[in-house]
């Protein structure tokens, strides 16, 4: 991936806009919780228009939504932006966002779950660098953005030296090709397997030639992961990457009493056929603590050792 426009690292001080690309927070309370959490540790808060709006699952219509990422990007003093939650509603106002405005105007986004959509609209039309990370009405509201992983998103956005390296911490549910001897390089890209699934055939999905792809997912059973991972099979996604990084997928079990594959079963029969390491066990998803990545940015992977370095920041 050539090109990569980076924003400018966040200061302390600095302005951060909040804003609700897709679903409402459960109530406002939780949002004012995460506000309180950003000022708290001594940010300045800009509050998008359709934070606190609801139409049906929506935080706003699609315009409203779209408006406000539009404003914070034109606002100068506004550094970045932290999405409330996740959701559902960014597929619909992808066709709306003005990618021009947003090239020419790097800012620092923050998000994962439906933000994936957006990240990978981000970088298929504006070449934009942007982080997966905690968000305001989650994780910067119960408490659970904490300890090291706390220390290691805010070192993301702040400063212009890449972040520590990391290694799988969970259980290593499948692993192929892992003996290759040295490391291979590839910039990161990826998310919730879902929401990269509804992009393929769509004008937003990046190219992922030589890419390390991380997935992760929640509440979607066995036979539906297959499914999403035969169509990226299909549509050619999987056929040149870099390698294949296995977050968490939480609560994809099976219907009780119904017959199924397991996971690594699905895992092992889909990559089968391609010669690049496939490797689980990345503390990344829908569970506290998550990790954080700046997806864009270029990455060292070290097979053999299980170990992933980046090799630049995300912001600079």
């Amino acid at each position: 991936m050539k090109n990569t426009r980076k924003p400018k690292r966040l200061r302390p001080g600095g302005v951060i806009g909040v804003f609700a690309p897709s679903s409402p927070a459960a109530n406002d309370e939780k949002v004012e919780r995460g506000i309180r959490y950003l000022e708290g540790i001594g940010f300045r808060v800009e509050v998008g228009k359709s934070v606190y709006k609801r139409y049906g699952y929506l935080a706003g219509k699609d315009q409203a939504r779209a408006d406000d990422i539009h404003s914070f990007f034109r606002n100068r003093n506004i550094s970045a932006l932290i999405a409330t939650r996740g959701g559902y509603g960014i597929h619909r106002i992808l066709s709306r966002l003005d990618y021009s405005l947003i090239k020419n105007h790097p800012k620092i986004v923050v998000g994962y779950s439906d933000l994936t959509a957006m990240h990978c609209a981000f970088l298929s039309q504006a070449n934009l660098v942007s982080f997966s990370g905690p968000m305001v009405a989650s994780a910067m509201s119960d408490g659970s953005l904490s300890g090291s992983r706390e220390e290691e998103f805010w070192q993301m956005l702040m400063s212009d030296k890449p972040v520590d390296p990391i290694c799988p911490t969970n259980k290593n549910i499948v692993e192929k090709n892992i003996r290759i001897k040295g490391s291979i390089a590839g910039n990161i890209i990826g998310g919730n397997l879902s929401l990269l699934t509804a992009l393929v055939g769509t004008p937003y999905l990046p190219s992922f030639r030589n890419a390390f792809l991380l997935l992760e997912d929640i509440g979607e059973r066995p036979y539906r992961i297959d499914r999403m991972l035969q169509q990226l099979k299909l549509g050619g996604v999987l056929s040149n990457l870099g390698a294949v990084l296995l977050g968490n997928f939480r609560d994809c079990e099976p219907e009780h009493g119904k017959p199924s594959l397991t996971l690594p079963e699905i895992f092992r029969d889909t990559f089968s056929s391609l010669s690049y390491p496939i490797l689980s066990g990345f503390h990344y998803g829908h569970i506290p603590d998550s990790l954080s990545f700046p997806f864009g940015v270029k990455a060292r992977l070290h097979p053999s050792k299980k170990r992933m370095e980046f090799l630049e920041a995300g912001v600079c």
